[in-house]
Formats: C-alpha cells, sequence, structure tokens
C-alpha cells in the first residue's frame, strides 16, 4: 500500500470518529454520570439526562466536546488508517506465508489486527479521554480542552497520566478487536448474501452498513463495558469525588473524626487554631497538604485492575451498560457507515504524484 492511500485511510477514519463520536458527546455525559454516581442516577436513560439537565442546565450535556472531538480525530485516523495497513500487509504485502495463514484464519487476523492498530491509537488518546471524564465529572474543571490538558499534565504529571493507560487500554482494545473484525466480517458476508439476491430484491449498501454497524456495536460495547466501568472509576471514581467535596466544603479548616483521632486530638477541637497551640500542625499534618492528598488519589488510581474489578464485581462492572449502549450504537452506526462512505470518496481523489 502506497503511503498516500495509507493516509486516505487515516483521514477517512479521523473525520468519521470525530463524527461520531462528538455528536454522541450527550450520551456519553449521561453514561459516565450514572457510572460515577449509581446510586444518584438510578433511573431510565432519559430520567437520568433530565436530571443532569435540570440540575446543571443543558449546556452539561456537551462537557468535554473539545477532548472529544479533537481525542476521537487523533484516535480514528491511527485507528482506521493503521488497520487497513495491517490489513494489506496480510493479505496484499506479498508475504506468502503471511497472507496464507490470514486467509486461512480469517477472524483471528483481523482481531490481532485491530488489537494492534488499536493499541498505538490509544497512546493519542489517552490524554484526552482523561481530561473528558474529569470535565464531564466537574463542570468547573477546565474553561476548555488546552486548559484541562495543562491541568491534567500540571497536576498529574507525565507519569500519572500514563498510569491510566492500562485502564483505558481494558476499554478500548476489546472494543476495538471486536468492532472492525465484526463489522468487516458481517458486512461481507451481507453483501454476498446481496449479490445472490440481484433480480429478486434491491438490497441497498447503507441497509447493509447499518446492519453490519449494529451488530459490531452490541458485541463490541459488551465486550469493553467491563473496561470502560473500570476507567471511569480510576480516572473519577466516587472516593476521589467524596473527598474532593470534603476539600471544598470544609476549606481546610475542618477535620473529620478519623483524622483528628489519627493525630491525638479531639474532633471538636480539631478546628480551633489559637487554643490548641501545636495541635492544629498535628492534624494538618495527618490530613495531608494538597500535594499529599494528590498523590494519594494518584495511588487510587495506580490500583491494579484486578483489584479494581474485584471491588467493584460483576454487577457492578456492567453499570450503566444500557445508557452505554446506547451511546455506543449511536456512534458506531454513524461511524463505520460514514467510515465506509468517506473512504471511497477519498480513495478515488487523485493528488497527483504517488508517494
Amino acid at each position: 500500500m502506497i503511503l498516500v492511500d495509507q493516509l486516505k485511510y487515516a483521514a477517512a477514519g479521523g473525520i468519521g470518529a470525530c463524527i461520531s463520536h462528538s455528536g454522541a458527546v450527550p450520551l456519553d455525559v449521561v453514561k459516565t454520570r450514572v457510572q460515577l454516581n449509581p446510586k444518584k442516577y438510578s433511573g431510565t436513560f432519559f430520567e437520568n439526562g433530565a436530571t443532569l439537565v435540570r440540575e446543571e442546565g443543558p449546556g452539561v450535556l456537551l462537557q468535554g466536546l473539545g477532548s472529544t472531538a479533537l481525542g476521537y480525530f487523533l484516535h480514528g485516523a491511527l485507528k482506521y488508517g493503521g488497520f487497513e495497513s495491517l490489513k494489506f500487509t496480510m493479505y496484499k504485502g506479498g508475504y506468502e506465508d503471511l497472507t496464507a495463514f490470514a486467509s486461512d484464519h480469517r477472524l483471528f487476523s483481523l482481531i490481532v489486527a485491530a488489537a494492534v492498530a488499536e493499541f498505538v491509537a490509544t497512546l493519542a488518546l489517552c490524554p484526552l479521554e482523561q481530561t473528558r471524564i474529569k470535565m464531564t465529572k466537574d463542570k468547573d474543571y477546565a474553561d476548555g480542552t488546552v486548559g484541562a490538558l495543562k491541568r491534567l499534565f500540571r497536576e498529574d504529571g507525565v507519569a500519572g497520566v500514563a498510569d491510566s493507560l492500562p485502564a483505558i487500554y481494558c476499554k478500548t482494545i476489546p472494543f476495538t478487536m471486536f468492532q472492525l473484525p465484526v463489522y468487516d466480517v458481517v458486512s461481507k458476508s451481507l453483501r454476498e448474501s446481496a449479490r445472490g439476491l440481484v433480480g429478486v430484491v434491491d438490497v441497498p449498501p447503507i441497509a447493509i452498513q447499518l446492519s453490519a454497524s449494529l451488530a459490531a456495536a452490541l458485541i463490541a460495547s459488551l465486550a469493553s463495558q467491563p473496561g470502560d466501568t473500570i476507567m471511569s472509576e480510576i480516572n473519577g471514581g466516587a472516593e476521589d469525588e467524596a473527598e474532593e467535596e470534603e476539600e471544598e466544603e470544609g476549606g481546610g479548616a475542618d477535620v473529620d473524626a478519623d483524622v483528628a483521632g489519627a493525630a491525638g486530638v479531639a474532633p471538636h477541637d480539631a478546628g480551633r487554631t489559637e487554643e490548641n497551640g501545636g495541635a492544629t500542625a498535628e492534624v494538618a499534618s495527618a490530613a495531608g497538604h494538597p500535594g499529599e492528598r494528590r498523590e494519594r488519589r494518584r495511588r487510587r488510581r495506580r490500583r491494579g485492575l484486578i483489584e479494581v474489578a474485584a471491588e467493584l464485581g460483576p454487577s457492578g462492572l456492567f453499570v450503566g451498560w444500557r445508557e452505554r449502549l446506547a451511546h455506543v450504537a449511536s456512534l458506531v452506526v454513524i461511524q463505520l457507515p460514514a467510515y465506509d462512505n468517506i473512504k471511497q470518496v477519498i480513495l478515488h481523489i487523485d493528488f497527483g504524484s504517488k508517494m
């Protein structure tokens, strides 16, 4: 495959992913809020959305739009471009043994190609996905995508951002492993069936694309649901939210009974700065300075994936699966047909000299 064709596939994937994910942001906001606070948002999808709009205004449904658009443009370009490049290498790259194996094990080969492409694409998505979750959780996190990225790296550093990669991989790799191969195999099968019906019934291409997209959405959504929940928990779980609320409400002056007890100060004396002499310093030390609190939150984010999964349990891992399925279905049935059609248009554009 010549480089210009790879760039065309990448452009089609980036545009398709950007359009679909940006359009599905309101659904993603509701889904993420359900995962972060399932006790509060325990109603139907529409009831949870109505609660959000009533409490925070319509603008809440667009939180994280900038991060989503940029992140998934880069992600889509690398994912689809990489997948198509690996497919070309397997089937038309001139490697006879590889081509024979890929032809005999088509589904397995496509799954491996999708996993490799997603591994690379997620590196670009990681910080933008983290800022999306944080901006969805906290409307005051930052004014925009650039501000959110600056705050993310300022507070967590490169190491802190990288800490979330394993959790994000738990979501993105299973999703793409099933999304792209299922769409590829199902759409190919449906096209072959449609050719057999020529003269009997005319099956429009969009019907094939939508049917294959729905199948891919269902399987990919369920396969990646546990990873999606773990990612939301690690990047913005209930423990972080409760601690941040305590800090905001207490203003640094109030300390709970456990912390005060650890410092040897009676809870009712914890906030009396003038009368308890050096006790306040001991309490402040036990409570931890802002940097220490951030480090504690970072340690929670670095919990093992198995540990987090065990804490959530089977039912906890599938919290918000209905909202996520609605979100995934809406973006996949837009993204895959959009990619297919944009790809066909771009591939027929002649940019002159081939690279």
